[in-house]
């Protein structure tokens, strides 16, 4: 009981609308086995978030896949804003129209997100497979326009860039296309070996270079007036500072997949948790039931591997290469990796 939570503090939810996505990306969690993609039901919606709506604060509309791709986008986004709810999504912009930019913008939506990973097609379409470079610029083109339109201010623009050995010297450039296209935000990573292939993509192996392209990205944002948020210097690391609990996500929010079951973030693949499933039980049942009890418990007492090494910003040690290699038998890469360092 000491675990115990009152449901009306669940005040953050994540519904991962569609896992079903048109491209292609060879970094994309969707390539981790057992992923299979479909689209979360209108009628899970109405039975078991339209209730919730009202407690909450936050919702996100996003999960492997892309949300444009469901039908039900722009109507649960509504939903959201009906309740009083801020709402965040974000899509890789290679479908957007002229109506469906300006759905978006009359939906209500707060904050939408984006990736951008290169500023040369080149670049871009080697790692956003299927997408163009110029897709992205003329969707964000027409959001912009549909903004100007209505007279809004929203969506806030954010551009999420995965950081590789491929595309760091183009961080810069990046920022200027941000600034072109109105971004106020950028939210720049480093991508995740997921899988051994992508192993020598990873800025560990370039520490120099990283930290002097992002501290050169970081001044002309400054400059330019974007906000940026980035994981630290390799020469100067995040260094977590110890709290009563590890992570407090299960104390506030939910992550939903498509097909009804419930996680405890968006940070756990490949799906290491699962709490429940929607289609068998109630948020309400599930929020204090046995699986998440033992989740805040260890949280607090004995933290896993999988939660340790976790690649929230606040808490990502990117010197530590266990934050950055993730794939399947990586024991034994990681093992020579933390020798050479030490």
């Amino acid at each position: 009981m000491d675990y115990f939570v009152p449901y009306h503090e669940l005040t953050s939810l994540q519904v991962e609308i569609s896992s079903a996505c048109n491209l292609n990306c060879n970094q994309c969690f969707k390539h981790i086995d057992g992923h299979k993609s479909g689209f979360f039901p209108v009628e899970l919606w109405e039975t078991r978030i339209l209730t919730l709506l009202s407690q909450l604060q936050d919702i996100y509309l996003v999960g492997i896949g892309e949300p444009t791709l469901s039908k039900d986008f722009i109507r649960y986004i509504k939903d959201a804003k009906k309740a009083g709810v801020t709402v965040h999504s974000t899509s890789n912009l290679q479908l957007v129209n002229e109506m469906l930019a300006d759905q978006i913008v009359t939906s209500g939506l707060d904050n939408l997100s984006f990736s951008c990973d290169g500023a040369r097609e080149a670049t871009y379409e080697s790692i956003r497979t299927n997408g163009t470079l110029d897709n992205l610029k003329k969707s964000l083109n027409l959001i912009n326009e549909a903004k100007h339109r209505h007279k809004s201010l929203l969506p806030d623009l954010i551009l999420n860039f995965g950081a590789t050995k491929r595309n760091i010297v183009e961080l810069h450039d990046v920022l200027i296309f941000a600034k072109v296209h109105h971004v106020g935000t950028i939210v720049a990573f480093h991508n995740i070996a997921y899988f051994p292939e992508l192993k020598e993509e990873s800025l560990f192996h370039e520490q120099e270079l990283s930290d002097e392209c992002f501290l050169r990205a970081k001044a002309l944002a400054d400059k330019l007036g974007i906000v940026m948020l980035f994981p630290g210097l390799f020469s100067q690391p995040i260094k977590y500072v110890s709290a009563d609990l590890y992570c407090r996500y299960p104390m506030h929010y939910l992550y939903i997949y498509h097909d009804g079951r419930v996680g405890p973030c968006c940070m756990d693949f490949p799906d290491r948790y699962i709490l429940g499933n929607i289609n068998h039980h109630s948020i309400e049942e599930i929020w204090n039931d046995r699986p998440i009890l033992q989740l805040r418990k260890t949280l607090k007492t004995d933290t896993s591997v999988t939660c340790r090494f976790c690649s929230n910003h606040s808490k990502m040690d990117i010197s530590d290469p266990r934050y950055l290699f993730r794939f399947n038998d990586c024991e034994e890469y990681l093992e020579t990796l933390l020798v050479n360092k030490n």
